[in-house]
């Protein structure tokens, strides 16, 4: 059995790795879903169809964002020499991306009205 600090260490990691994934499946609230969202909402007014492929696109996504998890996760192990996973450094980079995607993805007139002024400025010239 391993011990108790490596195993939170382990579960910690797998933890934020899923969380990833979750982000990359357009969950509501995080950022991806305000952009597949808007995405499909403008491929449906222009070409139905075309909305159409991307909607079985979201569809498949789980599958193998899912799988990936399982395999990196609960695959086999590699190699036989331990290796750790993430160091406060590196978490010290990710936690602010993380902060991040929940604000674009829970306010994100932030970043359309800025895109809004922006086009039009550029449509005007």
């Amino acid at each position: 059995m391993q011990p108790k600090a490596e195993m939170v260490h382990w579960m910690f990691a797998t933890g934020f790795l899923f969380f990833f994934v979750t982000i990359a499946l357009g969950l509501p609230g995080l950022n991806s879903f305000v952009g597949e969202f808007m995405t499909l909402l403008g491929a449906w007014q222009r070409a139905p169809v075309l909305a159409l492929f991307g909607a079985i696109g979201l569809v498949l996504a789980p599958v193998y964002m899912l799988r990936l998890f399982q395999g990196a996760m609960q695959g086999p192990p590699l190699g036989t020499v331990p290796r750790p996973d993430i160091y406060v450094g590196q978490l010290s980079v990710l936690a602010p991306l993380v902060l991040a995607m929940f604000v674009i993805g829970l306010y994100p007139a932030l970043l359309t009205n800025l895109m809004t002024s922006l086009g039009q400025t550029g449509l005007y010239r």
